[in-house]
Parts: C-alpha cells; structure tokens; sequence
C-alpha cells in the first residue's frame, strides 16, 4: 500500500446518511481502503450536491482553523480535499477519482501532519 497511501473512502454512506454496508478492500500497517455503499431517499442530483457539501456534516475539531465551514472538495482529478480560510490553507487530501453523480474518490492522510514554523 505505501506509507503515503492511508486511506481511500468512498464517503457517500457517511456523508448521506441511511443504512450502509462498508466492506474492507485491503489493509496494511500503513492504511486500510474501504468500501461504503448506501441507498438514500433522493434524486440523483440532489445527492451528489449533498456529497459534495462535505462542510454540512463535517466535525469541526477535524479542521485546523476549527471552523467546518472552511471544509472543500473540489470534485475533480487532483481535487483539493482541504481548509480553506482567510488564516491558511491545509491539504488533508486529493480527489483521485470522480464519475459525476456516481462516485469520488479521495486520498489522503488519517492524521494531522507536524507543523513546521520559524
């Protein structure tokens, strides 16, 4: 898997809600890649913004500027999954994939990385 390689999750369960199945696809000492699939109660379109708009449901201790409204994913090929404030910005990851309206693909870190300052 890589030491860069910690995590690719398919986001919509968790980002949706509903019920879902969320299977292992590997594992290593390094990252884990998982599956989630759910159904939700809406039409395509609608979910796909709603997946998108990673910021409604995002946990605000999980930022750095501690505010989840800072929370992007630009949804295409080299995406930037990141905060983005007037403060600073931070990369938590990359989009690697996207199929409009059917799946995205982010990657990237699990943990916070060191901070460097002079």
């Amino acid at each position: 898997m890589g030491t860069k390689a910690i995590a690719v999750v398919g986001l919509a369960a968790v980002l949706l809600g509903g019920v879902a199945q969320a299977d292992v696809q590997a594992s290593a000492a390094d990252g884990i890649i998982i599956q989630i699939k759910a159904e939700v109660a809406l039409d395509r379109d609608d979910a796909w913004a709603r997946l998108l708009n990673i910021s409604a449901r995002w946990n605000a201790s999980h930022t750095y500027c501690g505010d989840a409204r800072a929370m992007n994913l630009d949804a295409k090929a080299g995406g930037c999954w990141c905060d983005l404030w007037s403060g600073g910005e931070v990369e938590h990851g990359r989009v690697v994939m996207v199929r409009p309206e059917e799946a995205i693909r982010p990657w990237g870190r699990c943990r916070r990385w060191a901070s460097w300052a002079r």
